[in-house]
């Protein structure tokens, strides 16, 4: 992120395309652990993916606050005597209001996140014992989703250092997320397998999740810039609470898709994708009123 700040977007992109790589790894090591042990095997094991990095944070030498109540300073310059500058600090705390859209979008990333480890991991499963796909057949179509993902990512990746209205691309790329999500999911459905399902979520999914996960710290510095404070930790500090949601809402992901592998779940599951399209869409419109 400080890297960012520097204008150096090409740091920003080599990062957020390795985390869309490291799914499709993931979703080709899932299938064989499937194979091997069913879900009882592959929930925890990458659950376990997930979590690893949370466990390199106790040795980091300074970790910032989580919270985005602490004092935050406002630097004001002026000219003193002698052609002296003289630092006026204006100490200022984020409103009740304020703390809540801060999180907003990290609200965002960790349920869209969990939908979409869900999706990575119970679509294969599904593909095969409902659309009579081999499984090596179903993790190759299954790609298909990490790769629009991955090229979304290059192309935010690189808008996210412009500038450009933020909150505008988070709300209508989390509908396309959400609609996507529905129709590839219901690919594997008997009331939503109409032609190309699959391919078209895809599609929608990789455009969607980009347009989140990658614009979501971009989003803090687009709120503190319209509510005229500076934070000179905000980079590191909103990436360190970005890096905490992502990794749990991969564990989260990973474990409930073990739920939707049923005929039962299918009606739940969609109704569930639509709940989480509303509700989010709501509240980054709020963050773009607020």
């Amino acid at each position: 992120m400080d890297q960012y700040l520097k204008g150096r977007s090409l740091f920003v992109v080599i990062i957020s395309s390795a985390m869309h790589i490291g799914t499709m790894a993931g979703s080709i090591l899932g299938a064989e652990m499937y194979v091997a042990g069913g879900w009882k095997l592959v929930g925890p094991l990458s659950g376990l993916f997930n979590i690893i990095p949370l466990l390199f944070l106790p040795f980091v030498s300074k970790i910032p606050g989580l919270t985005a109540d602490k004092a935050l300073e406002k630097v004001l310059k002026t000219e003193g005597s002698g052609g002296r500058s003289t630092v006026i600090v204006e100490k200022k705390r984020l409103s009740k209001m304020q703390q809540m859209v801060y999180y907003l979008p990290d609200m965002a990333v960790f349920t869209n996140n969990l939908a979409f480890n869900v999706l990575v991991f119970v679509l294969p499963a599904r593909m095969v014992q409902f659309n009579s796909l081999s499984l090596s057949s179903a993790v190759l179509f299954l790609n298909l989703l990490n790769l629009f993902s991955f090229l979304s990512s290059l192309l935010l990746g690189w808008v996210a250092t412009k500038k450009v209205d933020v909150f505008l691309i988070m709300i209508l790329g989390n509908i396309v997320f959400y609609v996507g999500c529905v129709s590839a999911f219901g690919s594997t459905t008997q009331f939503l397998n109409y032609p190309l399902a699959f391919e078209v979520g895809s599609v929608l999914i990789g455009l969607g999740d980009a347009a989140i996960v990658n614009l979501c710290i971009r989003s803090k510095f687009a709120l503190y810039e319209r509510w005229g404070l500076e934070d000179p930790e905000l980079g590191v500090r909103s990436t360190t609470v970005f890096n905490v949601v992502l990794c749990l809402s991969g564990v989260v992901g990973t474990v409930l898709s073990g739920l939707t592998t049923t005929r039962a779940s299918e009606v739940p599951t969609l109704g569930v994708s639509v709940a989480a399209c509303f509700v989010l869409s709501v509240g980054l419109v709020f963050c773009k009123l607020v």
